[in-house]
């Protein structure tokens, strides 16, 4: 009887035929041998399929889903439902990991009975790399993020860890699978930092996320609102599961508030106007019916909320010379 691979590792592809090789190859030379590598092409209509194809037949441990262009999240979606493992691995078709990532987040998990294990990541320009790694977080030591609640202001960098599959079976933790949506990552996170009791983080970067690659989802300037479908599903997910309290919508306000922000910022000009209506209405409403404190609030956060929701054109010009993360 074969033996259960020990981590499903997800590679989605789109077009991305220039870096697909790398990164498929980086997975394949893995010190962890024991894994299933499997790849989602999302309609590619460049030549992903064939690279992918032609790997394939090399390795035993790759198997290829091969779908219409239905997006990001409905491409994660089925490759939750395809894993076989007990954990589950995300690299992204346009990045690459180093050969003992998975061997080191699985040795951790395993040894610690972890639901999610967190490396670090290089940010990657051209041929420059440089480590980003989460400084306010204890590493190594096992703690409840439902408690850490500090969880759910990490970058969403889903593809830094590794995931228990009944861990997110359990929970009901799935991709928004809008079509053509974006930032499909942000409520797959926060749904897992609402929700795991054991986490830990190593704090070395093991993965290197390519940030200037043009045909990624956030250069494209005309995806508006795909950033408040992912917040509506947050806040959907929150009080279904009954996990809301005042503190946990205080922090979760403000990585909200950080979002909109960076997303005011990246879209076009001619629909920025309209995301600030939007995010003003949202920012209302959200203060009136959850009662929320501004005194409990960062006061630089506060400058801004203010400025939001009585100045908003000032706030439109002043956010583009806003260079707080």
């Amino acid at each position: 009887m074969e033996q259960r691979p020990f981590v499903s590792i997800l590679i989605p592809c789109c077009n991305v035929e220039k870096f697909i090789q790398q990164c498929l190859l980086s997975v394949i030379n893995q010190t962890l041998k024991n894994i299933e590598i499997i790849c989602i092409n999302d309609g590619s209509t460049d030549g992903s399929q064939q690279i992918l194809e032609k790997i394939a037949k090399q390795d035993s441990r790759i198997r290829i889903i091969n779908k219409q262009n239905t997006g990001y999240g409905d491409s994660m979606n089925r490759g939750l439902d395809a894993a076989l493992s007990e954990y589950i691995g995300i690299v992204e078709g346009d990045d690459f990991v180093t050969p003992e990532m998975f061997e080191m987040l699985y040795q951790q998990a395993k040894k610690k009975d972890l639901e999610i294990c967190r490396g670090a990541h290089f940010n990657l320009y051209g041929d420059q790399a440089y480590p980003e790694v989460p400084s306010f977080l204890p590493s190594k030591r096992v703690i409840d993020s439902c408690q850490f609640e500090k969880m759910l202001k990490l970058r969403p960098a889903i593809w830094t860890s590794i995931y228990k599959k009944d861990f997110l079976r359990k929970n009901g933790i799935r991709f928004l699978g809008t079509p053509g949506a974006s930032y499909q990552d942000t409520s797959f996170a926060i749904k897992c930092w609402l929700t795991a009791q054991r986490v830990a983080l190593l704090p070395l970067p093991l993965i290197y996320y390519r940030c200037d690659n043009a045909a990624s989802s956030v250069k494209q300037k005309d995806k508006v609102y795909f950033i408040c479908e992912e917040w509506r599903e947050i806040y959907t997910f929150l009080f279904k599961q009954k996990l809301s309290s005042p503190a946990r919508l205080k922090i979760l306000f403000e990585v909200q508030f950080n979002n909109y922000l960076w997303n005011l910022k990246r879209v076009a000009w001619k629909y920025k106007a309209q995301f600030l209506i939007r995010w003003f209405c949202e920012a209302w409403k959200f203060l009136l019916k959850f009662n929320i404190s501004f005194s409990q609030l960062p006061t630089k956060l506060r400058i801004k909320i203010l400025l939001l929701l009585f100045f908003p054109v000032f706030y439109l010009f002043l956010s583009l010379f806003d260079n707080d993360k």
